[in-house]
């Protein structure tokens, strides 16, 4: 192998090996060009869109899409071009149908064929301003009128799934926040219900009674302490009153002078119903205070004279009107005599007026006593119930101060789905009026003129650069591979220091002969390959 050759081997070497390079070089261009020539012309429609911003402001109405226009666009591209949109569009226009292909294979192909591209305009003459996106659709295919339609189709299908996709968006953000706004005021109603419940059930135990029972509490107090006074006073008098029973039944004179009273009543009150009628007011007013005497003094001489005034009421009774004045006040003094003889004692005294007027004031304080006494307990049962009903209050008060808070929280989250729903519906609106962001076509596809593809010159180059290396390493490869000495210098070459004579070789008649007639022939190869490389270069060129 020999790898270091000088300027002059070069020389050597083209004279040599120029047929070895010429004729590959002339070959593979010839082959390569034909290539070219039988591929067939690709014609590309395009369409251009813009996505504009929408009409109406977003101060006012708010657009329901949330994602970048760049990446939804860039979705809705990878859908269009999805396996079955294509199916779909290759069975509608009829495409590669005569050539045998299975279903996913024709949706390769025209994958393959068609592109969109999503592309961020950036307005660099404008500081800070907003970039534009663009869209651009396209599909090649040999025939230009179908490289339209197809173009076409995409770029319908395109522009009705991104305001479907829009509509559809607006429409479930619209259904969605009419669901919550439903799920918030059920909610609400709810805790609605669960307040009134509450409150039915504990009528006695609101808050707001709080104030009532406390004033009642202190209103209780201030009876119980009077009550407590009246009871301490009673029996004081009480205890008084049997501790002085000798002295009080010893005193005789008082006896004495009472009945003395009595009989001077008696006889006034004769006096006076034989000068006028019993209905007479002083005739009245001596009977009060002639039965108020009897009925200390004389008891069984009181439930007479009463008796006997209840008969005479009877009968004034039945004999008045009914609903006047008279009838209501002779009822209520028959009510009231009725009374006064239901409560007196059964007993007589049983030996002196002054031991019975004795034992009746025992009885009355007992009484009195005994009367109190029940008051008491019922004001402590009444204090106890209060108390009881102002220990509920807390309980109830924060069952009812949490629901309440729930519920404020709930008329927020209500009256802000509720703005979020009307909002959500203006924009579905705006989007079903088509004045929201939309896209706008700048460019419709058109029926192209010329084929964009194959770009033969580039190919009969890129030919032409492969059949040059083929060539030289054809040239080169015998002088790399297999060397021979041809002058002094690789002799120094290889055996250093010793002296080298070149002597001329001499070729005979038949070895030139022989060399014209293989110069001859590789220069008509040459030539012919030539002529066909010219031809078949402005043929596919051209």
């Amino acid at each position: 192998m020999r790898l270091n050759f000088a300027p002059e081997d070069f020389v050597g070497i083209a004279k040599r090996r120029f047929f070895w390079a010429a004729i590959p070089f002339l070959i593979i261009a010839i082959a390569g060009l034909i290539y070219v020539k039988s591929l067939p012309p690709m014609y590309e429609s395009t369409a251009t869109l813009i996505v504009e911003d929408q009409q109406i402001r977003d101060n006012y109405v708010q657009s329901a899409v949330s994602t970048d226009a760049e990446q939804r666009l860039q979705a809705l591209a990878a859908r269009v071009t999805a396996r079955d949109n294509l199916l779909v569009l290759a069975d509608e226009l009829n495409l590669f149908r005569d050539e045998g292909l299975t279903g996913n294979q024709r949706a390769e192909r025209l994958r393959d064929s068609a592109w969109i591209s999503v592309n961020r305009i950036s307005n660099s003459r404008r500081f800070n301003a907003p970039s534009s996106i663009t869209v651009r659709i396209g599909y090649r295919n040999e025939n230009p009128a179908l490289a339209q339609r197809v173009t076409n189709r995409l770029l319908t299908d395109f522009m009705n799934r991104s305001v479907e996709d829009r509509t559809e968006i607006a429409a479930e953000t619209t259904e969605f926040l009419s669901e919550q706004e439903a799920d918030t005021r059920r909610a609400l109603d709810t805790v609605i219900g669960e307040i009134g419940r509450i409150k039915q059930e504990n009528p006695q135990a609101l808050p707001d009674n709080r104030d009532l029972y406390t004033r009642a509490l202190d209103r209780l107090a201030g009876e119980q302490s009077r009550l407590d006074a009246s009871l301490d006073s009673a029996r004081q008098e009480l205890r008084i009153l049997e501790a002085g029973r000798p002295v009080y039944l010893s005193a005789a004179g008082g006896q004495n002078s009472a009945e003395q009273e009595l009989r001077i009543k008696r006889r006034q009150l004769e006096t006076l119903e034989r000068d006028y009628q019993p209905s007479y007011p002083d005739v009245i007013a001596a009977k009060e205070e002639l039965m108020a005497l009897e009925r200390d003094l004389d008891p069984p001489a009181y439930r007479r004279r009463v008796s006997r005034e209840i008969d005479y009421l009877t009968r004034q009774i039945s004999e008045a009107r009914r609903g006047s004045a008279e009838f209501t006040s002779l009822t209520a003094r028959k009510e009231s005599l009725e009374r006064d003889l239901a409560n007196m004692p059964a007993d007589t005294p049983s030996t002196s007026l002054t031991e019975y007027q004795y034992n009746t004031q025992i009885q009355r304080l007992q009484a009195q006593i005994s009367n109190l006494e029940r008051q008491r307990a019922a004001i402590d049962d009444e204090i106890q119930e209060n108390e009881s009903r102002l220990g509920a209050i807390p309980v109830v008060e924060g069952q009812l101060y949490r629901l309440e808070r729930e519920k404020e929280q709930l008329e927020s989250d209500l009256a802000r789905r509720r703005q979020n729903r009307t909002s959500a519906e203006t924009t579905e609106a705006m989007e079903e009026q088509a004045k929201a962001e939309q896209l706008r076509i700048i460019e419709q596809p058109i029926r192209p003129d010329s084929p964009v593809s194959p770009d033969k010159p580039r190919l009969a180059l890129m030919i032409f650069a492969v059949a040059a290396v083929v060539g030289l390493a054809s040239a080169l490869f015998p002088e790399v591979m297999l060397p021979r000495v041809r002058t002094t210098k690789h002799v120094h070459e290889l055996v250093p220091g010793i002296k080298v004579i070149e002597v001329p070789r001499f070729k005979t008649t038949g070895v030139r002969i022989q060399n014209m007639a293989a110069f001859a022939a590789a220069s008509a190869v040459t030539l012919v390959l030539s002529l066909g490389f010219a031809w078949t270069a402005l043929s596919a060129l051209t």
